[in-house]
């Protein structure tokens, strides 16, 4: 998130801390609402802080640019810097392990090393 901030061309305040975009779809405003109070739900049972929502289409626009640029911005953080990227296929339930353990092996190699990821179930 810091990254996306310093150099994703975003005017809108971000979180200062791990997050997820989300980008709720549906037939009717109705069914949009619902799930969102359902992963809101699940994110405050497991320690989230909550959902925050773009309060109009440009605000939605600005946050899905910001979650577009965050490979890039990634790039920023180093100057000279590279990315890469693999794929990891494993079942979304292991998914906050294999982010904790890699967390865990970045910061102990000195590595600077966001994390993005489109997680699909």
């Amino acid at each position: 998130m810091e990254a996306i901030g310093k150099f994703g061309n975003v005017s809108m305040p971000l979180p200062d801390r791990d997050s997820i975009f989300f980008k709720f779809q549906g037939p009717t405003p109705n069914s949009i609402q619902d799930s969102a109070a359902i992963v809101d739900e699940i994110a405050k049972k497991y320690g989230g802080s909550g959902l925050t929502f773009a309060k109009d289409d440009e605000e939605s626009e600005e946050l899905w640019r910001a979650r577009k640029a965050a490979h890039w911005s990634a790039m920023a953080l180093v100057e000279g810097g590279t990315c890469y990227s693999t794929d990891v296929c494993v079942p979304v339930s292991n998914l906050p392990r294999l982010v904790k353990e890699t967390k865990q092996d970045l910061k102990e190699n000195g590595i600077v090393g966001p994390i993005l990821g489109c997680v699909a179930s």
